[in-house]
């Protein structure tokens, strides 16, 4: 991983640590598995190919987002 991709993925890490210490997101996965979720989540809308047009691409962004909302909620 390049330097800059290292200090990137630190802040998020970071970042999700720490909404999970304030209890904004569930603390039943390590900062890294939210990651990788999160990334396997986005992966699935790669895999279906583009989007027919604005509206499609706006309905799987949203599904993707309340996935990823029910999976870390509190």
């Amino acid at each position: 991983m390049l330097p800059a991709g290292e200090v990137l993925l630190g802040e998020k890490l970071d970042g999700i640590a720490a909404a999970q210490a304030e209890g904004r997101i569930v603390a039943d996965f390590t900062p890294m598995d939210v990651v990788r979720l999160v990334a396997a989540l986005t992966q699935l809308w790669c895999m279906t190919g583009a989007a027919r047009d604005a509206t499609e691409h706006a309905a799987r962004r949203a599904t993707i987002m309340r996935a990823v909302g029910r999976l870390l909620r509190v």
